[in-house]
């Protein structure tokens, strides 16, 4: 998994000779993280942008084959909806692909300049968009220490510096019902939507197969 492959995971040293406990072995797994500054410094998040007008207009277009070259290339126009509580239902917009190249050339300039394109994986061979801003809400900096515990589903517990934590809890208060990316070498690896104000430093995210 390219999250795990980008943090160096501390060495767990094994008793000689001792036969392991079979209970253990159906247990998930948890390794420990080495501190943010040991990260990749490609470590961002960012808030997306979820319902951006001309996506919507793209995958309108897709759906309604008035772009017929999508079919060609192997692009899909997908929505997804959520609701947080009673919260106002959101709607998102974006693209598949079987690679960011052929996605990228196909939107070209119908996104605002103030907006990124970013990507991640849907599908072993497939490619999605994020259209998130431009701006890093928080990055390898603000994390003091990570735990990644491994099982059917992989999950990474991160725990913030005070000022990460500061900056973490008014994020999530601003953008609580929206998304936000977490991108590792600038490729999206999570997309979690944000329940709530987040307080104590603390945060578990879902990763990507």
């Amino acid at each position: 998994m390219r999250f795990a492959a980008l943090f160096a995971a501390v060495a767990l040293a094994a008793a000689c000779g001792v036969a392991p406990d079979p209970d253990l072995l159906h247990q998930p797994r948890i390794e420990q993280i080495q501190p943010a500054a040991f990260m990749a410094p490609q470590t961002e998040f960012k808030v997306v942008d979820d319902g951006l007008t001309p996506m919507r207009d793209l995958v309108k277009e897709v759906a309604l084959e008035r772009r017929r070259e999508a079919q060609s290339l192997g692009i899909t126009g997908e929505v997804e909806r959520w609701r947080v509580d009673d919260g106002p239902e959101v709607v998102s917009y974006y693209l598949t692909g079987p690679s960011r190249e052929v996605v990228r050339d196909f939107i070209g300039d119908r996104l605002p300049d103030d907006r990124d394109l970013a990507f991640g994986k849907s599908a072993p061979d497939r490619w999605r968009t994020y259209v998130v801003l431009p701006e890093v809400a928080l990055d390898s900096e603000d994390i003091a220490t990570a735990n990644r515990m491994g099982g059917e589903v992989e999950t990474l517990s991160l725990a913030f510096t005070p000022e990460g934590a500061a900056k973490l809890s008014e994020l999530t208060a601003d953008i609580a019902g929206h998304k936000l990316a977490v991108l590792i070498d600038r490729v999206v690896e999570a997309a979690p939507i944000v329940q709530s104000r987040i307080d104590g430093g603390r945060a578990e995210i879902t990763l990507a197969p």
